[in-house]
């Protein structure tokens, strides 16, 4: 079976949001979806040259200072969009460097586990925290409508997975440094 390109839906999901250039894609995926999704300009722009190339969206060329190619959904791009959005969703493959090193640690000094778990555990402790400021931005900001409260869903997701995260590192830590 075909592996689905996901990073279509996600440029085709910004673009509805507004217009914007692959540069633009790229940094509004690190600033909202990022803390979830991730994608590259290697999967960016050949993905809008395929997605202009079958009409899910348009591309204009703005010339005010440097040129840039600004890109649009197009009326079939917000179909297709809608037709992912409806479809049923599949669990996510976990592909975890830390659980993998942690699966085959008997075979290096338990310190060494001790040292990564501690350090994924700070760099989740950032993240929450970042989650946390994010979550009180939302709520505080006058746009918000708790009638459509689909960002600060994702956000607290993360919160919760993050919190979960840590708690998982804090036993690891205290079993592993019992040993």
């Amino acid at each position: 079976m075909k592996k689905e390109n996901k990073t279509q839906y996600v440029l085709l999901g910004l673009l509805n949001i507004h217009p914007q250039s692959g540069y633009d894609l790229k940094n509004n995926i690190q600033k909202t979806v990022g803390y979830f999704w991730s994608e590259s300009y290697g999967q960016i722009y050949p993905t809008l040259a395929q997605l202009e190339k079958v009409g899910l969206v348009s591309k204009t060329v703005q010339k005010s200072g440097r040129q840039r190619q600004i890109y649009s959904i197009t009326a079939k791009g917000r179909k297709i969009l809608k037709q992912w959005l409806q479809t049923p969703i599949t669990l996510p493959k976990i592909r975890n460097e830390l659980l993998l090193k942690v699966f085959f640690a008997s075979s290096i000094p338990t310190e060494v586990s001790i040292k990564h778990i501690a350090a994924y555990m700070e760099q989740t402790q950032q993240l929450h925290g970042i989650l946390k400021q994010i979550e009180k931005i939302i709520l505080q900001h006058p746009q918000y409508n708790p009638k459509k409260p689909y960002n600060l869903l994702t956000v607290q997701f993360g919160i919760l997975a993050t919190g979960a995260e840590m708690t998982w590192c804090k036993q690891a830590l205290k079993k592993l440094q019992s040993i």
